[in-house]
């Protein structure tokens, strides 16, 4: 069961229904910021699943996160397992090498160490792997198994899933949602393909008072991982172009933008499309796989 949630109390409430005896926490992260008001915010409403009566019996922490400390102490009884990519986390991976459907890399868990081939692209995936493999444990599933079921996963549409381009360029589908540090993986992920590198990107959604702040710093940090070319739209947007700089254009439309895009890639080249869900930036993705398809919006 998945705890989602936009404002404090929500988890909280939530939990109480479902009871859960083991509960996961990712991350926290700047996502609905309009209704938690901070980073502080996210992470301890994420924490209100870890205090409904009763306590969960075992509680999946990211060992990683700036919060870990937090969730840990009002965890109660529960019993801690962490992930994460630090030596301290009980479930961590390490070297990890990016493969054409996927990533490999060594998972170690608490007497044993494996190798796994996740078709699941990116860093941020092989985290979310070693939280998929603590909360099995958790289950008492055995290491074989573990590693059978990771490497049985396929991708999820929009979620980062490689798509055929018409033009040959490779493409990647992210369009699902976004926020500042899943576009930051995704810049991230992006750069170190072969080929020229292009970005596609709609507003990040929910960021509240700091939206414009932090789309302008998402520019930075997009050319800072190594992108080569921006195109945004969404009036937000705007800021993480003039931020990124050289090789960023803003569209006032999706349709600009799907013309301007299917002009200049080639097969030589990497695209990713990435956007908050009110952005509909599949639109782009389903332009970019027919060509003869404007994909125009309504």
């Amino acid at each position: 069961i998945e705890m989602g949630a936009n404002h404090s109390g929500e988890i909280g409430y939530l939990s109480s229904l479902a009871s859960p005896k083991i509960v996961a926490i990712t991350n926290a992260a700047p996502a609905h910021l309009e209704g938690f008001g901070s980073v502080e915010g996210v992470a301890r409403a994420k924490g209100e699943i870890l205090t409904v009566n009763p306590h969960p019996e075992f509680a999946i922490l990211n060992a990683d996160d700036d919060y870990f400390d937090y969730w840990q102490d009002v965890a109660g009884d529960a019993a801690i397992i962490s992930f994460g990519f630090s030596a301290e986390a009980d479930f961590r991976a390490s070297h990890i090498v990016p493969t054409d459907d996927g990533s490999e890399f060594t998972l170690h868990m608490p007497g044993k160490e494996m190798g796994i081939h996740l078709a699941l692209a990116g860093k941020h995936n092989v985290l979310n792997a070693c939280a998929a493999a603590a909360i099995a444990s958790s289950l008492d599933i055995g290491a074989a198994h573990i590693k059978r079921g990771l490497e049985a996963v396929a991708p999820v549409g929009g979620r980062l899933q490689p798509v055929q381009s018409a033009s040959g360029a490779t493409l990647f589908d992210d369009s699902y949602n976004a926020n500042p540090v899943s576009v930051q993986a995704a810049a991230e992920f992006l750069a170190a393909q072969d080929g020229e590198s292009w970005l596609v990107l709609g507003d990040m959604a929910e960021l509240g008072g700091d939206a414009e702040l932090l789309h302008a710093h998402t520019g930075w940090v997009i050319r800072e991982a190594g992108v080569s070319h921006l195109l945004a739209t969404g009036p937000l947007s705007r800021n993480t172009v003039e931020s990124f700089g050289e090789g960023g254009r803003w569209f006032e439309t999706i349709d600009a933008l799907n013309d301007a895009l299917q002009q200049e890639i080639s097969g030589r080249d990497v695209v990713l499309v990435k956007g908050s869900r009110s952005m509909g930036m599949e639109r782009v993705v389903q332009a970019l796989v027919n060509e003869n398809d404007t994909a125009r919006s309504a």
